[in-house]
């Protein structure tokens, strides 16, 4: 059962100590912690409300400042951009996105003297950690800035301004390096725009911050469309295939058939021979990121040691996804045992 507000909060004020230099960081703390859960970003909402309520006043209204356009809050904003977008009315949302990521630049972009990540999961912060060892001065951005860059991308493709796309989805990677969506989005342009080289230097950068079977599916399909801009027809098969171990996609299937078409004769399922020596000829990865693994499970580990059995349960669930690994199946099923009595308390 999901935490309710009324629980988060509770708890949150009950651990304030009236220093925010503590109770600002311990906050923050709390809004990943909840992140994984069906009403994080409500939850997250909130508690980033009760940390704006400690602020003192100054601080209060340059924040609101920087947060706000046109009277209006900036999520506000994006979801108003993300409905014109539904609505399939790209150059609205396109003017509207351009004005709402200036924003975001203005206030918290590279010219800051913090550097500010839109990461949406306990997980993603610490990957970042571990991939980028050693970088100071990380703050939670206020908003998923991140997303907003990808959508913002994506209504400039739909416009057909490619470079412009790419401008804006490079700035939502700045704003969270470790988003598997902003570069998938990315490599979608490199494919309209036919720059094959281009396209597989944004797969390299997704394989070490791929951290579910579905990303590892859309990274080998996308190799196979790399495969074909090259006339590697034979590779092609191995990437399509490959991706359709991680994500029996309809899809892929049908890019196979279309390769069938290209090629001139049916095509076998390769050897796992045939697929390392594809990889070995591109020189990639057989495989999800072992470091990224082992990170999942240690932290995994840190969060039963510590009680904190759903951010357990959660930092499992990504081990298990990506090695479907039957020992590590068990500890999730052991935390749920366990938190079934207390879940049933609530209920």
């Amino acid at each position: 059962m999901a935490t309710t507000i009324q629980e988060a909060l509770a708890i949150c004020n009950a651990n304030l100590t009236g220093d925010l230099k503590t109770d600002i960081p311990y906050l923050e703390g709390q809004v990943r912690r909840y992140a994984h859960e069906p009403n994080g970003e409500e939850l997250a909402k909130r508690i980033t409300e009760l940390a704006f309520s400690l602020l003192p006043k100054e601080q209060q209204d340059q924040f609101m400042t920087a947060t706000t356009l046109n009277g209006k809050r900036l999520d506000e904003l994006f979801h108003e951009a993300r409905e014109l977008l539904n609505q399939e009315k790209y150059q609205e949302a396109a003017v509207a996105l351009r004005a709402l990521t200036a924003k975001c630049e203005e206030g918290f972009g590279k010219e800051s003297k913090l550097h500010y990540f839109s990461f949406r999961n306990p997980f993603e912060y610490h990957l970042y950690r571990m991939l980028y060892p050693g970088q100071p001065n990380i703050e939670r951005a206020p908003y998923d800035f991140a997303m907003y860059c990808t959508l913002y991308g994506y209504a400039l493709v739909e416009l057909g301004k490619l470079d412009d796309a790419i401008e804006a989805l490079e700035q939502g990677i700045r704003f969270n390096p470790v988003s598997c969506d902003v570069r998938f989005e990315l490599a979608e342009v490199y494919k309209l725009k036919k720059e094959p080289e281009k396209l597989l230097a944004v797969i390299r950068e997704l394989f070490p911050i791929a951290n579910s079977t579905y990303a590892m599916s859309r990274i080998y399909a996308d190799l196979g469309f790399y495969a074909i801009a090259v006339h590697d027809y034979d590779a092609a098969v191995c990437f399509f295939y490959e991706s359709l171990v991680y994500n029996n996609h309809p899809g892929v299937q049908a890019e196979l058939v279309n390769l069938r078409g290209l090629m001139g004769h049916n095509i076998e399922p390769p050897t796992r021979k045939q697929v390392l020596a594809v990889f070995e000829k591109y020189e990639l990865p057989a495989g999800p990121n072992e470091e990224l693994i082992r990170l999942a499970l240690v932290l995994a580990k840190t969060a039963v040691q510590d009680e904190q059995m759903q951010l357990g349960a959660y930092f499992y669930s990504i081990a298990y996804d990506l090695t479907r690994d039957p020992e590590i199946k068990k500890q999730i099923d052991a935390i749920r045992t366990a938190m079934a009595p207390e879940e049933g308390k609530q209920a």
